[in-house]
């Protein structure tokens, strides 16, 4: 390229910037800067971020003291300690299930001692068709589809896809002088104490026989004004 050429696009390029400095250096401009993507950061943003989790309705049931007995041991035995006498008493529920939709659990039973200590034990089903084999009509068509629950007349709830739930179980425990007759309709009373058990996991199927024990001063300090007990499932 001719020398007097590249000269003259040379300053062309020049008197281009010069007017440029110009009309910011006048209007008051910023001068434009190169826009990047921001270099990525680790760790969670500072915001109270609360997971979205739905949690079913909740049911509730009620049980009565059904059995009270006292453990008196075999005496005393030459060379060992004499047994101290425990008293326990043993609740059941009068609802023979507790059921949500696709989640049920039945065969509650709840048996506390004088010390404190409680035992509790349930059965819980998830979708309980799927671990059944179906039935058949002539033919060797099923009956009826699996996962679908009928909550109301003309809907029915799809909850085949959930491979699982959490169960939630409290037990409260109340005082009631209520008398024996009027037991059945008597509800509510002074709650002594409350108890949340740990949540659990049960599979779609999969029948499950859940056990907890624990021990609570509560229950020990008010063993006997426990009347009976409110149940109050969900899950989630």
């Amino acid at each position: 390229m001719p020398p007097r050429l590249t000269e003259g696009r040379t300053m062309r390029k020049h008197r281009l910037v010069l007017a440029t400095l110009a009309v910011v250096s006048l209007t008051g401009l910023e001068w434009p800067t190169r826009v990047t993507k921001p270099r990525p950061r680790c760790g969670v943003p500072e915001a109270d971020y609360t997971g979205y989790q739905t949690r079913s309705r909740v049911v509730t049931g009620h049980g009565f003291s059904a059995l009270a007995y006292e453990d008196r041991g075999l005496g005393v035995v030459p060379g060992l300690r004499e047994r101290t006498i425990q008293v326990t008493k043993a609740f059941n529920l009068v609802e023979p299930v507790l059921a949500i939709e696709h989640c049920s659990i039945s065969r509650v039973s709840v048996t506390v001692t004088e010390n404190g200590q409680f035992f509790v034990s349930m059965r819980a089903d998830q979708n309980p068709q799927f671990g059944r084999r179906p039935l058949e009509l002539v033919g060797g068509q099923g009956v009826a589809g699996q996962g679908f629950v009928p909550v109301q007349p003309g809907f029915v709830l799809q909850t085949g896809h959930l491979m699982r739930n959490e169960f939630l179980v409290a037990i409260r425990f109340y005082a009631n002088r209520a008398q024996p007759e009027q037991r059945t309709r008597v509800l509510g009373g002074a709650v002594l104490t409350a108890i949340d058990l740990p949540g659990f996991m049960v599979q779609r199927g999969e029948q499950k026989s859940y056990t907890h024990a624990d021990a609570s001063p509560d229950l020990g300090r008010f063993f006997r004004q426990l009347d009976h007990i409110q149940v109050d499932f969900s899950y989630r």
